[in-house]
């Protein structure tokens, strides 16, 4: 199946190579009455040598979702993008103070 459209994509750096995710929400429903939203991050892969700054938003012309384990032996779902364009490009990433680059990834 091929998956197309608008996303958001957020980068965090991680010894020296971008990790790309993007944020997926979603209302609950319960007996048509809205509910609370969920919100869940997906990972991200991009052709090699892909360098987009943190929040940039892209139209995803060609991509396919896919499954790996982490390495806790998780099924994780993962986004492969083949083919995309820039809509709009987000801003170089500042590492919040209390963080470093070594930090686990949220996602």
């Amino acid at each position: 199946m091929n998956v197309t459209g608008r996303t958001r994509i957020f980068r965090r750096d991680f010894n020296g190579r971008p990790a790309y995710s993007r944020r997926i929400s979603a209302q609950e429903y319960n007996n048509g009455v809205k509910g609370d939203w969920m919100n869940a991050y997906e990972n991200v892969q991009f052709p090699q040598n892909t360098d987009l700054p943190d929040k940039t938003d892209i139209e995803v012309t060609k991509a396919f979702e896919t499954l790996y384990r982490n390495r806790n032996g998780e099924i994780v779902r993962k986004l492969v993008v083949q083919e995309y364009r820039v809509l709009e490009l987000g801003q170089a990433q500042q590492i919040p103070t209390g963080f470093d680059e070594a930090d686990d990834v949220p996602w």
